[in-house]
């Protein structure tokens, strides 16, 4: 029994573990938070290469689609669709191009290339369907999310959106933070009879590289990217020696709504006494007149130059440390 119990513990701790390395969107797009900043993938449309709106397609209207990604990494692309069926773009069987899936660092590949023997044409039904990429430093066991059982050349399934994000999340749990990274974009197909129910903020911070949360849950650091649902949320944005940021916004159904949180250092001070013999002398901090010894002043930590002043004697000048929370 002793065994048993000490085996279920590990396994939930691992468990706990892969969880905090993978955020589900609401949108069930699988985020990486502790991506690497220097590694990205970025995926687009040709009716957007900003891959920041959601372009319209008709049913039946030519689309390319194209990766990139920012170090050498191997690439899956694919087509969630809105009735839940999943399209794997890269790799597939058809031609050389698409066999390959290992890019080189800045390497851009649009789908179908324009030697391609093939074209894509935007099928039904109607509604938003999404372009899904995952890069990974090393190669992925990607059979569970699609496979050629009904296609030689182009893999597929129907996990649905929810069971592809999942099914994923236990693909890239294990793996390395800096190891893997996601981009995703949609598009609508045709005239679907409601509005787009899900949207994407973009959060971008000075300096970067700050906690971002959406609704207190981490998404990432910036500038970070994160599908969620239309409507009203609260983003924070943390960095250690920074005020909080905090910020309601409106994210559009279908579209992007961008946030952009200059944060302010926090000033942290310490205590300076100062004193003079005799008494009585002006005293000068940093060049500005602070008062009369005996003096006490409460100075933003760091260095400062302090100058005692009175009349018959020799000025002196000396510069201090000033360490926060310390009376010096």
């Amino acid at each position: 029994m002793k065994k048993i119990l000490v085996l279920i513990f590990a396994i939930f701790i691992g468990l706990s573990f892969a969880q905090e390395s993978v955020v589900i969107s609401p949108q069930s797009i699988v985020v990486n938070p502790k991506a690497t900043p220097s590694f990205t993938v970025d995926v687009w449309v040709d009716k957007d290469p900003s891959g920041n709106a959601t372009p319209r397609y008709a049913i039946g209207e030519n689309i390319s689609i194209s990766v990139k990604v920012s170090e050498q990494a191997y690439v899956y692309l694919f087509d969630i669709r809105s009735n839940g069926e999943i399209d794997q773009i890269l790799p597939n069987n058809f031609d050389t191009q698409g066999q390959s899936n290992l890019l080189a660092a800045g390497q851009i590949k649009t789908f179908p290339h324009p030697d391609a023997p093939y074209t894509f044409k935007v099928d039904g039904p109607a509604g938003l369907d999404k372009l899904f990429v995952v890069a990974s430093k090393d190669p992925l066991a990607v059979t569970t999310l699609a496979s050629f059982n009904n296609d030689p050349n182009f893999a597929s399934s129907n996990l649905g959106q929810q069971g592809f994000a999942q099914t994923l999340s236990i693909i890239v749990a294990p793996k390395p933070a800096n190891s893997w990274v996601t981009d995703a974009v949609s598009f609508i197909v045709g005239n679907p009879p409601t509005v787009p129910t899900y949207g994407t903020v973009s959060i971008q911070s000075t300096p970067s590289g700050a906690a971002a949360y959406v609704d207190g849950q981490y998404v990432g650091n910036t500038p970070v990217r994160y599908g969620t649902t239309a409507g009203s949320h609260n983003i924070t944005v943390k960095q250690a020696g920074y005020q909080d940021f905090s910020s309601s916004v409106n994210v559009p159904g279908g579209g992007t709504q961008a946030v952009v949180a200059n944060l302010a250092r926090i000033v942290q001070n310490g205590r300076l006494n100062l004193s003079s013999t005799p008494s009585g002398a002006q005293v000068f901090i940093d060049g500005s007149p602070a008062g009369n010894t005996p003096l006490a002043a409460n100075l933003a930590a760091g260095r400062h130059t302090v100058e005692f002043r009175r009349a018959g004697y020799q000025s002196a000048s000396s510069n201090v440390d000033v360490v926060a929370g310390r009376t010096t």
